[in-house]
């Protein structure tokens, strides 16, 4: 969904884009001062916010073509 279902580099691209969104805020309780619990429930708010925008932006993926969306229509 992230990277775009219709190519092999959509795919890729989408897990690396989440595997550096994972790594990088893994330290984020060190900037805000939050409990474990509470930095666990903003990271998965912010990745479900991530996801919303990408959805209203381009709905076919980062790497999508307009084509999947239409069935060559």
């Amino acid at each position: 969904m992230l990277g775009g279902a219709g190519s092999n580099a959509g795919t890729l691209l989408g897990a690396a884009i989440f595997w550096a969104y994972t790594t990088l805020t893994r330290s984020l309780d060190q900037f805000i001062p939050l409990g474990a619990d509470q930095v666990g429930a903003l990271r998965i708010m912010l990745i479900g916010l991530l996801l919303m925008v990408l959805m209203i932006w381009r709905p076919q993926g980062i790497l999508g073509n307009k084509d999947e969306l239409t069935l060559g229509k």
